[in-house]
Formats: structure tokens, C-alpha cells, sequence
């Protein structure tokens, strides 16, 4: 999902995935360091990303009951459910009070502030949705912006 222009903190979730990455490729063995990634259960499904796409449980170092490693068929949809659910239930938003905007219609007035102005424009309009959500081409005093 696209962040907010100019708002890092919106970014949360790549950024950790990045500090992640580094910190497997900075291992010894980062291959090693993967498989555990890989086969380790994640908080929001209990299931480890390499058991639901294998539908067993991955052969690791560590020493385990070969019935471990039966076939066992994982209810998907129900996975991705429990992962929008523990999505949903993300502290950050609570905490900071955060609430879904209202969506913009054409010709609608608005205010615009990009990283190089110091303040808010004057009346601005939206011409139209851009691509991506949240996204809006609109008409200022200065020219046309996406924000």
C-alpha cells in the first residue's frame, strides 16, 4: 500500500522489513539466517510463512519428529483474514488517535502544503483521483500538483 507523501511515519511496515533484511544479510551464513526467518511462526497467523506455502512444516537445524514434517492443508483464506484482523488491530493507530479521511470529489476546495512551501496554499481544487489511493491531482495559485 502507497504511503502519504512527506510522512515517513506512514512507512512503518517497509522500513521494518528492510531492517529485517539487513540484519539476515549481515549473518554469517545469511542463507541460514533466511531459513530460520522463513520457518519461524509469525504473531498475527501463528503459522510460519514457509508452512503455508509448503503446507508442512520446513526441515530446519534444529532436530524434530519426522511426523513434523506430515502434509497438512492450511484453511488460506482464514490465514488471510486473521492477518487483515491483526492489521486492523495495529497499536500505532490507536495510540495516535489516526481516523480514515474523507474522500475528495472533483471541484472540491482544499488546502495543500508540499515539503518545499512553508505554509498552507490558498484555495486549491481538486481536478481529479490519481492513480494510486489517496491521491489527487489538484490546481493551486502555483500550478498543478499531485498530493
Amino acid at each position: 500500500m502507497p504511503s502519504s507523501l512527506y510522512h515517513p511515519q506512514a512507512n512503518g511496515l517497509a522500513k521494518s522489513a528492510v531492517k529485517r533484511t539487513k540484519e539476515i544479510l549481515k549473518q554469517e551464513d545469511p542463507f541460514l539466517a533466511l531459513m530460520v526467518h522463513r520457518s519461524t511462526p509469525q504473531s498475527s497467523t501463528k503459522i510460519s510463512p514457509a508452512e503455508i506455502m509448503l503446507n508442512r512444516k520446513m526441515r530446519t537445524t534444529l532436530p524434530m519428529l519426522t511426523k513434523t514434517l506430515e502434509h497438512k492443508v492450511h484453511d488460506k483464506p482464514k490465514i488471510q483474514r486473521e492477518h487483515a484482523e491483526a492489521q486492523q488491530r495495529n497499536v500505532y493507530n490507536r495510540r495516535h488517535g489516526s481516523k480514515p479521511l474523507p474522500t475528495l470529489e472533483e471541484g472540491q476546495t482544499v488546502r495543500v502544503k508540499t515539503k518545499k512551501d512553508s505554509n498552507w496554499s490558498e484555495a486549491a481544487v481538486v481536478l481529479s483521483k490519481a492513480d494510486s489511493p489517496r491521491s489527487y491531482i489538484v490546481q493551486t495559485n502555483k500550478g498543478t500538483v499531485r498530493s
